[in-house]
């Protein structure tokens, strides 16, 4: 949920702040040097999710191979799932602008599954 971006088919309008979900593949991008950027990101929001009070619910994730639209280029876009899954599970998001725009967002802060469950 971030008003103020419309990059997702769920959001009516681009101070929409719905709840909505991505797939998305990370790489090397020059503009986030040491950290990681996103190279894919998806347009339609994958399976079906519930909001409950403090609680979120994804559920009728696909699984195998996903074909959609790339949120940023409009391209289309086809992505093999599952063969390369990060633990990730805390990140932030840092959106690096240009003169011609969004150039590049990165994922900064980023904390495994493991060390939150070791966290003292």
């Amino acid at each position: 949920m971030h008003p103020g971006v419309r990059d997702s088919e769920d959001q009516r309008f681009i101070a929409d702040p719905i709840w909505h979900n991505h797939f998305v593949k990370l790489g090397d991008v020059e503009q986030c040097e040491e950290d990681q950027g996103v190279i894919d990101i998806t347009w339609q929001s994958p399976g079906e999710i519930r909001i409950h009070d403090d609680t979120a619910e994804i559920s009728e994730i696909p699984t195998r191979e996903f074909e959609g639209w790339h949120s940023i280029t409009g391209d289309p876009l086809s992505m093999m799932l599952g063969d390369d899954v990060s633990d990730d599970i805390s990140f932030k998001l840092d959106p690096v602008f240009g003169e011609e725009g969004l150039e590049a967002v990165c994922l900064t802060d980023t904390r495994s599954a493991e060390e939150e469950v070791n966290m003292d």
